[in-house]
């Protein structure tokens, strides 16, 4: 990719086939922030484990071509969903470094740096005379 910037013209074919895939929206939820943690701490892995059940229903109660079809395509559409937003995270990451550049002030950060010893060693000259009471 290049350096100018992550623009999704210039992305492998394979991101932009699995970007086509529609994105778990939480705009239901967009009230409180809270609740966006809470649903990818506490709601979504207990519908993955809710998945695991369902994913051995199925292998029990289908014969056999249909349960191995029907786990697979449930399992490979939660897979897309997830993909799609580790590549949209990926993408966005990208684009927050290479898309401003950062300058470093060498010089304050060198004079910050050096008064923050400063005033730890006078710190530790003061408290340091040797008559601890605690």
């Amino acid at each position: 990719m290049k350096q100018d910037g992550s623009r999704r013209e210039d992305i492998p074919l394979f991101y932009k086939i699995i970007l086509k895939v529609p994105k778990l929206s939480l705009d239901f939820l967009s009230g409180n922030e809270k609740l966006h943690g809470f649903f990818w701490a506490a709601v979504l892995p207990s519908l993955l484990f809710g998945d695991l059940f369902l994913n051995m229903l199925l292998i029990a109660v289908l014969s056999f071509p249909f349960n191995v079809l029907s786990v697979t395509a449930i399992n490979a559409l939660i897979m897309l969903f997830i993909l799609r937003i580790l590549v949209e995270r990926a993408l966005n990451s990208e684009k927050a470094y290479l898309g401003q550049s950062f300058k470093w002030n060498l010089e304050k950060s060198l004079n910050d740096y050096l008064s923050l010893i400063k005033n730890k060693d006078e710190n530790k000259n003061n408290c340091g005379n040797g008559d601890r009471s605690f």
